[in-house]
């Protein structure tokens, strides 16, 4: 990586290699590091090379136009899925995915991606050799990529990148919003989703292979239909956003409030009962215990 790298002339200190280069390499990081750990403690030996290193540039950003809608959508999928994953898994959103070590050409920007063995963390961008290939990517698809070529060209990056599950959802399609594509010996094949003499998507056949839910298109008060991923298949229990959570534990309190009132109010029913009831055979209900 660019920032490990502090590159000297060898024969600036001293050593009898004058067209030798040295440069300080970081070990490699275990995969349970956190990026910030590894960067303070990895020690930096000092090799010999042949040429000065030149180092290869990753981008972790590009100035591409989004959609209020689109960057809605896949916000509220991300914000679900980092609270119901994110203390075991990397979770990512709409950045640059690397899987070719010499080139920053090969790369994609999935709008939600998840790599399993978290804690989450903040991370520029993915790169494959360093950590692994997500095993899975969801796209939302736009008025750019909607074409059929469009979509085969990401389709064979995604391939090429490693990715286990591959989920795209187009708002705009009546017939066909919801797509999924699986890592099966080898290749990457789309998965189908109706019943054979119906098509309506069978539910089970939405079920993910990398998280514990299922894939469903739900009704958003705001955005319309949406992608979501359920507990369920009905998509009646849906992993919530933390403002959705926010908003259920808040529910769940004012419904244990009024139950409360309510017992509180029955037992002031009955005591008024019984009361009048004494008072009806002479007995002042003072005085008794």
């Amino acid at each position: 990586m660019r920032e490990n790298s502090q590159l000297a002339a060898e024969s600036g200190d001293g050593s009898s290699c004058p067209r030798c280069y040295t440069v300080a390499h970081p070990t490699r990081k275990p995969m349970t590091q956190s990026h910030s750990d590894f960067a303070r403690s990895a020690e930096r030996p000092r090799f010999r090379y042949l040429r000065p290193i030149v180092p290869v540039e990753f981008p972790t950003e590009a100035d591409v136009p989004e959609k209020g809608e689109h960057m809605e959508l896949r916000t509220l999928l991300y914000q679900a899925l980092q609270l119901g994953f994110g203390e075991r898994a990397w979770i990512g959103s709409d950045q640059f995915v690397y899987w070719d070590a010499s080139s920053s050409k090969q790369c994609l920007a999935p709008d939600v991606m998840l790599k399993s063995g978290g804690p989450d963390e903040m991370f520029p961008c993915w790169k494959t050799w360093e950590r692994g290939a997500p095993e899975l990517a969801v796209e939302f698809a736009s008025s750019s990529d909607r074409s059929q070529s469009a979509l085969d060209e990401k389709l064979a990056k995604y391939h090429v990148a490693g990715i286990v599950e591959l989920v795209r959802y187009d708002p705009a399609s009546p017939t066909q919003p919801l797509r999924i594509w699986d890592r099966i010996d080898g290749d990457l094949a789309e998965r189908n989703l109706t019943q054979s003499d119906a098509k309506e998507v069978e539910p089970e056949a939405c079920k993910s292979t990398v998280l514990d839910g299922y894939w469903v298109v739900v009704e958003h008060p705001k955005l319309g239909r949406t992608l979501r991923l359920a507990k369920d298949p009905s998509g009646a229990d849906l992993f919530p956003t933390p403002a959705e959570a926010e908003h259920a534990r808040a529910e769940a309190e004012r419904t244990r409030a009024d139950a409360e009132r309510t017992r509180a109010e029955e037992e002031r029913t009955r005591g008024d009962v019984l009361a009048a009831k004494l008072r009806e055979l002479g007995v002042d209900p003072a005085d008794v215990g």
